[in-house]
């Protein structure tokens, strides 16, 4: 596959996005914990099934169209369930406690998936250098295969929050279009899906290809970036909770801002080290953006509105996300193709675009000031007019 090809199915997860408007239809079927697990279930085994595909001896091109028909299936899947599985288990948190309660989900997630990916890199690079990598597609689809059991075990396990009758969720596109606040927080995460789909598909070539980093050596960043998330999920859940989510991701974007301005100068020449300050400090801004981008959305709308809004934001910003992969894929064809050269210099197209990235950020910090926290600091009585 193609650079180009690579980052538009990377981003497939925003494309599937979409569906999410169909979840709006979903919204009133409560209880979800049925529904919502045997989706889960199909979800895991299209992902499941993808590991398997390079051992049925597939020609190129089929494998190509399976593989991308089972990683759509898989993320249309995943988008349908996503807002209904989070508004079951976000259900049983405090509201007070959202901050402190994600970023202790994060911490034990990200500790887990360290060790994971260490283990499934070294997996894959021995197999290489042994010249046995089928042995290490089954390996992962086998261990992929038993964690989605036991994925399906915890949902079948974990109980479900009755739903009194006023909350049952609502799906009102109509209200949620009248709500300024929610609006404002969308805004956000349309902004910030556009700086980074238009960027972030096209590292995972970068490195290996320009930069000529092992997957080991990536597994060992992986490591360090999700310590780096771990050490500051808590701050940012506490940062959040004291003052708010805007406030706090106020801060989160402005870190990453800074670290899309370290990837603009990232060449092969310096790789391993401004790679990994970019990395490392974009872990410090994700530690809240990500919790932000949920938590945002839940305090702009009622408890009953929660799930249709969640599902209507992703949609929307996902789907301009992935238009924005296929901008930052016409770019990277386009500098490729004239061997990496503009203006007479060096110059390669994830550099390039990571500088675009750099400055929509700085977009996304006065919209947030403006839009978020600006308003919170108005005097008592001094409130908008709707």
């Amino acid at each position: 596959m193609s650079d180009a090809l690579t980052g538009i199915l990377t981003a497939f997860v925003s494309l599937a996005a979409l569906v999410q408007f169909a979840a709006l239809l979903l919204v009133r079927r409560v209880p979800v914990k049925r529904w919502v697990t045997t989706l889960q279930i199909c979800n895991q085994a299209a992902f499941t099934a993808l590991y398997f595909i390079p051992l049925a001896g597939v020609p190129g091109r089929a494998g190509i169209f399976i593989f991308s028909a089972l990683l759509l299936s898989g993320q249309v899947i995943a988008r349908l369930i996503n807002s209904a599985k989070i508004g079951w288990f976000m259900g049983l948190v405090p509201d007070k406690k959202r901050g402190v309660f994600t970023a202790n989900k994060e911490m034990i997630s990200l500790a887990a998936g360290m060790i994971f990916s260490f283990v499934m890199s070294r997996v894959i690079d021995t197999a290489e250098a042994a010249g046995d990598l089928p042995r290490a597609f089954l390996v992962m689809g086998v261990t992929i295969a038993v964690l989605a059991v036991l994925h399906t075990a915890t949902l079948l396990f974990s109980r479900e929050k009755p739903v009194p009758q006023e909350q049952i969720p609502r799906s009102s596109v109509r209200s949620l279009v009248r709500n300024r606040r929610y609006l404002s927080a969308v805004g956000i995460y349309v902004l910030w899906n556009i700086a980074s789909g238009m960027t972030t598909p096209f590292y995972g070539t970068y490195t290996i290809k320009e930069l000529g980093f092992s997957l080991t050596f990536l597994s060992v960043l992986t490591i360090g970036y999700a310590l780096v998330r771990i050490a500051f999920s808590r701050t940012m859940g506490r940062i959040a909770d004291k003052h708010s989510f805007s406030v706090m991701l106020l801060l989160a974007f402005g870190v990453h801002g800074a670290a899309f301005l370290i990837n603009t100068f990232t060449a092969p020449q310096n790789g391993r080290y401004l790679y990994t300050a970019y990395y490392l400090v974009s872990a410090v801004a994700m530690a809240g953006i990500n919790s932000g981008s949920i938590n945002l959305i839940y305090d702009s709308v009622p408890l009953a509105e929660r799930t249709g809004a969640l599902a209507v934001s992703g949609a929307i910003s996902g789907v301009i996300g992935f238009l924005a992969s296929l901008a930052g894929s016409a770019v990277v064809r386009q500098i490729q193709a004239r061997g990496n050269r503009l203006f007479g210099h060096t110059v390669y197209a994830q550099q390039l675009l990571s500088a675009v990235s750099a400055v929509i950020v700085s977009g996304i910090l006065l919209y947030i000031y403006w839009m978020q926290v600006r308003p919170q600091r108005r005097p008592p009585g001094d409130t908008p007019r709707e």
